[in-house]
């Protein structure tokens, strides 16, 4: 065997050489006003065999993109930016109302029914792009 091939064998099988298993499947925004903060939900589905980790997000459409958490605590709602969200193997993770959501910091133009907001999230160091569908109705 050639000296390089089984180099080239290792970094194959490496999981930063392997494509990303996740793809986000209904991702939905609230309508919003400009310069206000936005929301974005999904559901990240991932078909591999190693957890996947959700460490960034980005969006054109606002001067800053984060991922949050909300939780209930003595009857109260609290909200935290969450640092990463790891997605099970072969499971899915689903962005919602009263749970993990993306939130939208200084939206650069209002967010109306119909709008499509590009977004690239960073999933295992890779960039994973979305459109989140601006609608009034929880999508079914």
């Amino acid at each position: 065997m050639p000296p390089l091939l089984p180099a080239l064998l290792l970094a194959a099988a490496s999981p930063a050489a392997v494509a990303s298993a996740v793809h986000v499947q209904a991702a939905w925004s609230r309508p919003a006003a400009a310069g206000a903060v936005g929301v974005g939900y999904a559901i990240l589905v991932n078909d591999g065999a190693r957890p996947a980790t959700l460490t960034a997000a980005r969006s054109p459409a606002a001067r800053r993109m984060s991922l949050h958490a909300s939780t209930m605590s003595d009857g109260v709602m609290h909200m935290a930016a969450a640092p990463a969200l790891t997605v099970p193997p072969h499971g899915r993770v689903e962005l919602k109302p009263g749970g993990y959501h993306f939130m939208l910091m200084g939206l650069k133009a209002a967010l109306k029914p119909g709008d499509r907001v590009p977004a690239v999230l960073t999933v295992d160091g890779r960039p994973l792009r979305v459109e989140f569908q601006v609608r009034h109705d929880l999508p079914r």
